[in-house]
């Protein structure tokens, strides 16, 4: 009774010390296997304000972004300009916001740790490729259903929407390995976009067509009138001097016409 009765006493405070250890948060993280930002903390409750959180999370996104990028573009940094870095840039720090939405956050000693481990943060940053690519295959094959679309203003803006994507799943090209399924769909979003793109010419020619039409008929009313106004002065005694003031009149009606055409259409 009483050896049982020490073992109690014994091991109680081990089982203590490691249900507290288990439930104690990663202090000590591997910089080599996780991203991480650390900073310190005037008190606990800070974790509770969602501004200081965001800050921390913004904090790990400018870091994976940084790593993301100088590993992309250290291979090819002569081939790149600083606009072409600042656009990779760009576009990695919108995929990691994409991806970054419930990282590891730990308070220890004062200091607040905010983290990812990197195999997880690759495995995710494929998974939001895939739905990134499918949603915008499908999306603009949906509209290119439409046919022809007349509306110069929606165009634009679904051309910079696609071009936007198109240039963030470009960036995620070199840190993912795309299936055969995959590649298709990625080659045929891209041609997509370039019916899509053609459809601004296409409105630009249907609208340059309309008014030329517009022109000619209107050319043509104007030299009915001219010949009845010609026929009309027939037995005039300033014949000649009425026929050349309507044609200068007229050229200068057609020069009109060309200046708003050349206006208009280009």
């Amino acid at each position: 009774m009483k050896i049982k009765l020490l073992l109690v006493l014994f091991l109680t405070p081990l089982v203590s010390y490691s249900q507290k250890a288990a439930e104690s948060p990663q202090c000590n993280i591997s910089s080599s296997e996780n991203y991480i930002v650390r900073t310190t903390l005037i008190n606990e409750s800070q974790l509770d304000d969602p501004k200081f959180i965001n800050q921390l999370k913004e904090r790990l996104i400018s870091q994976i972004s940084s790593f993301v990028s100088s590993e992309l573009t250290i291979s090819s940094s002569k081939k790149l300009n600083k606009k072409s870095k600042l656009e990779t840039l760009t576009n990695i720090e919108a995929v990691t916001s994409g991806i970054l939405n419930d990282p590891n956050i730990d308070y220890c000693d004062g200091i607040a740790i905010i983290s990812i481990n990197k195999r997880e943060y690759k495995a995710k940053q494929y998974d939001y490729f895939k739905t990134k690519l499918t949603l915008a295959s499908n999306g603009l094959e949906h509209l290119l259903e439409i046919g022809y679309i007349d509306d110069k203003k929606f165009l634009k803006e679904k051309i910079e929407y696609y071009s936007y994507e198109i240039a963030q799943l470009s960036a995620m090209l070199p840190l993912i390995q795309m299936q055969s399924n995959e590649e298709k769909v990625f080659t045929k979003l891209i041609n997509n976009y370039t019916v899509l793109e053609n459809k601004k010419s296409e409105i630009r020619l249907m609208r340059k067509k309309k008014w030329n039409d517009r022109i000619e008929n209107f050319q043509d009313v104007c030299r009915q009138s001219v010949n009845k106004l010609l026929n009309t002065f027939a037995g005039c005694s300033y014949n000649l001097y009425c026929r050349w003031l309507l044609n200068f009149y007229y050229i200068l009606f057609l020069s009109c016409c060309h200046s708003c055409h050349m206006l208009y259409c280009n």
